[in-house]
């Protein structure tokens, strides 16, 4: 039998009047719930309204608008060996689609819907920070500063050592590192060139050079190397 769910546009009709709506447990639009979850709604926001755990008589834990205490952790206790039931049968958490080969929770629909949902709480909670620096304006997009603190700091770090942690100014000419750090880089990079030298590969795309080769770069290399070279003579 063919689940409802399986469509490619991840939709289900609605059981009251057909009506297209998004795929999950969700069987009624908004304005066809069925008789017996609209009469629970009723009941459980008459409960809530009294105090009242929807499950029992007990006063509603301060940690749910729905449950008492004990309800409250069944309640969680189920969804988890709900999850952990589709999980191993390889089901999304909200439909009964398999779960996409890029997540571990969500059908391909639902995955997407819920990286939606993440990007716009992130984006709104970005939104809501206060520079770093300036502590007045809001960050700007993906930064942690807004945009006029950002622009000067981004000047200031053209001045100093690139190296994390490291406050020198740069000095002798050194565009991106203090001295110290320089020399530091420079020995790195001898010391990959020789290690590429003895296993016989070019020092730029790694590849292995021919053993009648006496060349520290590929023939592909060598070959863009010289059209560099006559590009930077034209101009």
């Amino acid at each position: 039998m063919l689940s409802p769910f399986n469509t490619m546009e991840k939709t289900q009709k609605c059981r009251a009047c057909g009506a297209e709506i998004p795929a999950g447990r969700q069987k009624y639009c908004d304005a066809h719930p069925s008789a017996k979850a609209l009469t629970q709604k009723e009941k459980t926001e008459k409960r809530a309204e009294s105090g009242i755990c929807k499950s029992c008589s007990n006063p509603i834990s301060p940690d749910s608008t729905v449950f008492c205490e004990e309800h409250l952790i069944a309640n969680r206790e189920r969804g988890v060996k709900d999850r952990q039931r589709r999980k191993e049968l390889g089901l999304c958490r909200s439909c009964n689609e398999p779960i996409a080969a890029n997540s571990n929770t969500w059908c391909e629909f639902h995955h997407e819907k819920q990286n939606a949902l993440s990007r716009e709480l992130s984006k709104k909670a970005r939104e809501s920070e206060l520079c770093e620096d300036c502590h007045t304006e809001p960050r700007a997009l993906r930064k942690r500063r807004c945009e006029g603190c950002q622009a000067a700091y981004d000047e200031y770090r053209k001045t100093v050592c690139r190296r994390i942690g490291c406050e020198e100014k740069l000095t002798d000419g050194l565009k991106y590192f203090c001295r110290e750090h320089a020399d530091e880089e420079n020995e790195k990079l001898r010391q990959r060139r020789q290690r590429l030298k003895t296993e016989r590969k070019c020092i730029f795309c790694f590849n292995k050079i021919q053993e009648n080769d006496s060349h520290i770069l590929c023939a592909d290399c060598r070959e863009k190397q010289k059209e560099q070279r006559k590009l930077s003579a034209v101009a």
